[in-house]
């Protein structure tokens, strides 16, 4: 898409998607780092969801880590790489973050009707 008629919208385009793209990761970071002594340190000790919980962490923990990897990585040989790998854990992530909720409630107790 890079050439035609309609290249340099693309460009354009693109390049604000990414500039949003990057926001949005520097929110979900900043969640992430409120989750971790809240959410995740109380469930794991309690021993709730911890399959999908682990699938979770690991998954943006290899996003982070490949995020970092292509915005400060100069190897023309590993970028394609990691961007592969950055693409297809992030097209997975929402399928793992509907699957963890889904489990998570399933495991909680119904509540208790009022006396």
């Amino acid at each position: 898409m890079k050439e035609g008629a309609r290249s340099e919208l693309w460009q354009v385009t693109a390049s604000y998607l990414l500039m949003i793209h990057g926001g949005a990761a520097m929110l979900t970071l900043m969640l992430f780092g409120a989750l971790a002594p809240l959410h995740i340190a109380r469930c794991w000790r309690a021993g709730k969801n911890r399959v999908t919980g682990t699938g979770m962490v690991t998954f943006n923990a290899i996003l982070i880590v490949t995020s970092l990897g292509l915005y400060y990585a100069g190897s023309d040989a590993l970028r394609p790489w990691m961007s592969r790998v950055h693409t297809a854990f992030g097209l997975v992530l929402p399928v793992l973050i509907v699957a963890h909720i889904v489990l998570g409630r399933r495991g909680r107790s119904p509540p208790h009707p009022p006396d």
